[in-house]
């Protein structure tokens, strides 16, 4: 039952991502976008609302989805209200979404790849702004993707 659960699981992850992908770079890495749009405020509050967080990731064929209150308190907090100081711009390598009770309270594109720990906040699917990476954040994904290990054909 768990593999059946894991392969339909596997299956949307793939049909969402190819649906979802980013049609070009320029949508990728908005230059004009150097604030954060994401308060501490916005964080507690998503924290504190969020019932369901879903992680997909473009290249790799990993995904997570998290229902358990504690796991969603601390994917809530790798948001961070800084502000991206620095113009190093890394295609995205998933998105990442927030929801309660179906509805979207923040989505975002994760850009994690060599100096690059941020995240372009999504609203209807256009990219609004961009706010760093918590160190939280950069540990969870760094160990989730170096423990992937791709299908082998």
């Amino acid at each position: 039952m768990k593999f059946i659960a894991l392969f339909l699981l596997y299956v949307g992850c793939i049909i969402t991502a190819c649906k979802d992908s980013p049609k070009s770079s320029a949508a990728a890495h908005p230059k004009a976008i150097e604030k954060s749009v994401v308060t501490a405020e916005d964080i507690e509050r998503i924290a504190h609302e969020a019932d369901y967080v879903d992680i997909l990731f473009f290249n790799m064929a990993i995904s997570v989805s998290q229902t358990d209150r504690a796991s969603i308190v601390q994917t809530a907090h790798f948001f961070s209200p800084e502000v991206k100081t620095n113009t190093s711009t890394c295609p995205s390598m998933g998105r990442i979404t927030l929801q309660s009770k179906g509805k979207i309270l923040i989505e975002a594109d994760i850009h994690f790849q060599g100096v690059c720990k941020y995240f372009t906040i999504i609203e209807n699917k256009k990219p609004i702004g961009v706010t760093m990476m918590t160190k939280e954040g950069e540990y969870f994904l760094s160990s989730l993707i170096n423990n992937y290990q791709p299908e082998k054909k």
